[in-house]
């Protein structure tokens, strides 16, 4: 079973339903993949779609579904995780439900 890493902070968005996607810079995810979160072979994720697009084009539906406010919020926090960004660079947008 491979495995996701999350921050601390994003795990109760998670488990309440709120964060139904993750953006990231590389991927090594696939459609029906299931993956443990951090290691906790309780905590399970089933992806449900991966697709790749550029940061300059990612919604506020899209901010929303990541557990962010808007869509500023979310670039926020991808300039902090990945200081040197910019609107051209492409990051893969990873869907995904809690696995039963």
């Amino acid at each position: 079973m491979k495995t996701i890493f999350f921050k601390k902070e994003f795990l109760k968005d998670i488990d309440k339903g709120n964060k139904t996607q993750t953006i990231r810079k590389k991927s090594i995810y696939k459609k029906d993949d299931i993956c443990s979160i951090n290691f906790n072979s309780k905590n399970r994720i089933k992806i449900l779609e991966v697709y790749k697009k550029s940061l300059g084009d990612i919604t506020h539906k899209e901010a929303k579904q990541d557990g962010f406010k808007g869509i500023q919020d979310l670039f926020n926090k991808l300039i902090e995780i990945y200081p040197e960004i910019d609107l051209t660079d492409e990051f893969y947008v990873i869907k995904f439900e809690k696995a039963r």
